[in-house]
């Protein structure tokens, strides 16, 4: 007797642990893939010593794989990857020594703030807004 009910205990466990499937082994990662539109980016922080524009905005695209994706825009596509704590996504490319990053953090629902970084013999931050609007 003491032998049936522990089969029946183990295998109502069993049942039990293949119904709550042990733990969500899902990807929590954010989906950012889509289109956005840039507000003009004004410099917030420059320490090289001369005069910069601010950056008109525009459109991107973003796709994505996984923790990885692409921004896409007129000029070419660079990669970039989800931040670690799922709150946006970072680009970063070098171009000409100078490394570009481009940071994109979520304010909530399809609202973003972007901060675009160029960094060489001296750093120049433009801040920006973005919509995310597909």
């Amino acid at each position: 007797m003491l032998h049936k009910m522990r089969v029946l205990l183990l295998v109502c466990i069993t049942a039990v642990l293949a119904a709550c499937g042990g733990g969500d082994s899902g990807d929590s990662t954010p989906n950012f893939a889509g289109t956005y539109q840039l507000s003009t980016a004004v410099v917030s922080s420059n320490t090289c010593g001369t005069s910069v524009a601010n950056i008109a905005g525009g459109q991107v695209g973003v796709t994505q794989n996984g923790r990885n994706l692409t921004w896409i825009e007129a000029g070419g596509s660079y990669p970039g990857t989800v931040d670690a704590d799922n709150g946006g996504f970072t680009v970063t490319t070098s171009q000409s020594g100078v490394l570009i990053t481009v940071a994109m953090r979520s304010g909530g629902g399809n609202a973003y703030s972007a901060k675009l970084t160029a960094t060489g013999a001296c750093t120049i931050v433009w801040s920006g807004t973005a919509v995310k609007t597909s």
